[in-house]
């Protein structure tokens, strides 16, 4: 069994907000979220999806703001800083493990894991 605090500093935490392709061209909301700060900027279809260190994400959110943009609710999204590949029986167990979590914990949305 892992000690406590084991898992710290596995995932890094990033502030998520998603502005309507509408409200600008890309372009424009590159100039703006780069300059204030954040690290990315992605185009999932119907919105633009900006992500930043938590400690930016008002810095961000000033300048689109003062340009009349509105942001959906914010997000918090992770991305893990470690990745082992696992195969075979300790693949099993990992998958084993995640679907125990998630029966014991409320998270209905997430969709099942799959091995492949």
């Amino acid at each position: 069994m892992a000690e406590n605090g084991a898992a710290d500093g596995c995932s890094i935490a990033k502030a998520k907000s998603s502005y309507p392709r509408k409200q600008a061209n890309k372009d424009k909301m590159l100039s703006i979220v780069l300059d204030a700060g954040a690290e990315d900027l992605r185009d999932d279809g119907a919105a633009w999806e900006i992500l930043t260190p938590p400690e930016a994400f008002e810095a961000v959110r000033t300048p689109l703001t003062k340009e009349g943009m509105t942001p959906k609710p914010p997000k918090s999204a992770g991305s893990p800083k470690l990745r082992e590949k696992l195969t075979g029986n300790q693949a099993a167990q990992m998958l084993r493990l995640v679907e125990a979590l998630r029966r014991t914990c409320d998270v209905s949305a997430s969709p099942p894991l799959r091995y492949r």
